[in-house]
C-alpha cells in the first residue's frame, strides 16, 4: 500500500492529465482502497465476527464496481465527441455577444474530442 501511495503522488504532482495518468490514478486509488479494507477486514474478523470478511468484500466489490464505471465513461468521453455542456455554451454566447459589431449569435456548436473542445457559433454582424 505504501508504494501505491509513493505512486499516486508521483502521478498527482506529475503534472500530466491524460487519459491514461487518469485511469492509471483511479487504480491506484483501487488498490489503496481495496487493501485498506482487506485489511481492517481480516483484521476484524479475527478479533470479532467473520461478518467483517464479507463486509469488507462487499466494500471491495462496491469500489471496484464504481471504478470500473468512472473509467469507461472516462475512456467512453474521450474516444467520442461529447457536448461540453450547457455552461460552457453560455461562456461562448457572451463571449461573442461582446465583441463589437456582432449583432446576433445562434447556433453555437461546441464538441468535445479527448481533452480539446472545438466550437464556433453562426453570427451575424451589422453592416
Amino acid at each position: 500500500m505504501f508504494s501505491n501511495v509513493l505512486a499516486l503522488l508521483f502521478y498527482r504532482r506529475s503534472g500530466f492529465s491524460g487519459l491514461a495518468v487518469k485511469t492509471e490514478e483511479l487504480h491506484i486509488i483501487s488498490d489503496v482502497v481495496e487493501g485498506i479494507s482487506v485489511l481492517f477486514g481480516v483484521l476484524l474478523a479475527s478479533l470479532f465476527s467473520p461478518i467483517w470478511d464479507i463486509i469488507a468484500l462487499c466494500v471491495v466489490i462496491s469500489f471496484m464496481g464504481l471504478s470500473s464505471i468512472k473509467s469507461f465513461i472516462e475512456i467512453k468521453n474521450s474516444v467520442t465527441d461529447v457536448s461540453p455542456g450547457p455552461s460552457y455554451m453560455e461562456k461562448v454566447d457572451k463571449i461573442v455577444r461582446s465583441i463589437e459589431g456582432v449583432k446576433e449569435v445562434h447556433k453555437i456548436r461546441a464538441r468535445r474530442v479527448g481533452s480539446d473542445i472545438f466550437s464556433g457559433p453562426a453570427c451575424s454582424s451589422r453592416s
